[in-house]
């Protein structure tokens, strides 16, 4: 069964075109990979899933949904660490992304990241989300076989702990409502042509993101 890959990375070759692996978030995948939602379905063959917590849950279905992916002895503790309190935040993340880069670092490529947007890393753009709670790496004159040592190394390593960071970061109806009204409201003051209503699929790329444009991510509230 194909398996969507769950974050992504930017390889980037000098002078060459970036290839990019699949950020399940950015590229709007099914909700059932990121929905608050899921039922866990009891399966914990390495004892990964604490008793209780406040995304037990959420935790037990990444364990449950990726009991075929590697994990070494070293993986397994840090996972059993990270899940242990039943609760996963932004530095459990942070750190499941720094081990993958480890781990690719270990095999010999010159990895840049793991980093945020507005500190190097890439602008992951989802309407309702701040990409600054996101983080991307990338690998410099990366190798043919990349893209299968970092999906190895992700595997061992982040995806479980980032399927529940991006089930965390979902965002609600009023996230996007508040995320677009912003946006369309940028394009307005620097006198931009939208549709009337604006539509995202249709106006999004007249619409500077980023860097010196509009950030709309600014109108969410905590």
């Amino acid at each position: 069964e194909h398996r969507p890959r769950a974050s992504r990375i930017r390889t980037k070759s000098r002078g060459a075109a970036w290839l990019c692996a699949v950020l399940l978030l950015v590229l709007g995948c099914s909700e059932a990979e990121t929905s608050p939602t899921w039922t866990p379905v009891g399966q914990d063959p390495l004892g990964l899933v604490p008793d209780s917590g406040p995304h037990r849950d959420l935790i037990a279905t990444a364990v449950a949904r990726s009991t075929n992916l590697s994990l070494t002895e070293e993986s397994i503790a840090f996972h059993r660490e990270v899940f242990g309190d039943g609760e996963v935040t932004y530095s459990d993340y942070e750190r499941a992304m720094h081990a993958t880069t480890q781990c690719l670092r270990d095999l010999g490529y010159e990895i840049e990241g793991p980093d945020a947007y507005g500190q190097g890393g890439a602008l992951a753009l989802v309407p309702g989300v701040d990409p600054t709670r996101i983080l991307t790496f990338q690998a410099v004159n990366a190798p043919d076989s990349f893209l299968n040592d970092s999906e190895s190394c992700q595997d061992t390593w982040q995806w479980r702990v980032e399927q529940v960071w991006h089930a965390l970061i979902e965002p609600t109806e009023s996230d996007i409502e508040l995320w677009l009204a912003a946006l369309w409201e940028c394009a307005r003051e620097r006198g931009i042509e939208l549709s009337e209503p604006p539509d995202y699929s249709r106006d999004r790329d007249r619409v500077p993101i980023g860097p010196g444009g509009c950030e709309p991510w600014m109108a969410l509230t905590d």
